[in-house]
């Protein structure tokens, strides 16, 4: 809580148990190949439950999903057979993350967790 403003007992009681996050993106190029989900927009459940430091809980590929591309035509891949996409990695932790960790957590969850589906 900051010093400089004087809260109300209150208002500095309700958020007197509050922390930080860390919340980092990551725009990425990846080629799935054939193994897309059937949307452009995938949240990874239980990373969040298990709320593992640097952990992906979620990406979005902001072209399909802007262009309502879904299902069988995202599949697919892009137009002229092309797989490779630009997505937005989503990761959360509560220390300062270190670059180091986020990327290598990232390449992990790309080349284990997506090329599974």
């Amino acid at each position: 809580m900051s010093d400089i403003i004087r809260f109300k007992p209150k208002v500095r009681e309700l958020f007197s148990k509050t922390f930080n996050y860390y919340y980092t993106t990551t725009l990425a190029d990846t080629d799935y190949g054939v193994n897309r989900g059937k949307t452009p927009q995938d949240y990874y459940a239980f990373n969040i439950i298990a709320k593992e430091e640097s952990s992906v809980w979620g990406h979005r590929d902001s072209y399909s999903s802007l262009n309502y591309i879904i299902e069988g035509d995202y599949t697919v891949g892009n137009p002229g057979g092309q797989n490779v996409q630009s997505s937005v990695y989503y990761q959360f932790s509560k220390q300062t993350p270190d670059p180091k960790s986020l990327i290598r957590k990232l390449r992990a969850h790309i080349s284990n967790i997506e090329e599974s589906w």
